[in-house]
């Protein structure tokens, strides 16, 4: 059961959270990627149906179409994911789409707080079942073969 959780939990996490680097967004060309980046100062350009915008991660970048809707989210300096795919003819990611910012250290401290008092709190609570266990069997109350009103 621990096996199947956790192949879905991979299978999930590559389909949905992990983003391309940079660098590598040339070699995928064709696939559906998620990017992660950082928009450059000063180099937005709003035209009609069309944003465009320079992404880099401090070692690469790359220029960005963006066709989406919401175009609040792509600020200069600010670190966002855009979902689309690599144009090697026009040497442009063509984005549709922007997505939620991975925070890895929010998801693992998550888990660590639901985790590790249910841990705790089931291993008490097994030895609390042993002990009350011991107790019933050293009562007079309980017998083992005896018959009760006899």
């Amino acid at each position: 059961m621990g096996v199947v959780m956790g192949l879905l939990g991979l299978q999930r996490y590559i389909l949905e959270v992990e983003t391309a680097s940079l660098g590598e967004v040339s070699y995928r060309s064709g696939a559906a990627l998620r990017v992660l980046g950082q928009v450059d100062a000063g180099t937005i350009e709003k035209s009609a149906g069309l944003l465009a915008f320079k992404l880099s991660d401090g070692h690469s970048s790359i220029r960005v179409h963006y066709t989406g809707g919401d175009t609040e989210n792509i600020r200069a300096l600010k670190t966002i994911v855009v979902v689309g795919y690599w144009n090697p003819q026009e040497g442009v990611f063509k984005a549709n789409k922007t997505a939620i910012t991975p925070n890895y250290g929010f998801i693992t401290a998550a888990y660590l707080v639901t985790f590790i008092p249910m841990a705790t709190f089931i291993f008490f609570m097994e030895r609390r079942v042993m002990l009350l266990y011991g107790l019933i069997k050293k009562e007079a109350v309980y017998q083992p073969g005896s018959q009760p009103g006899l």
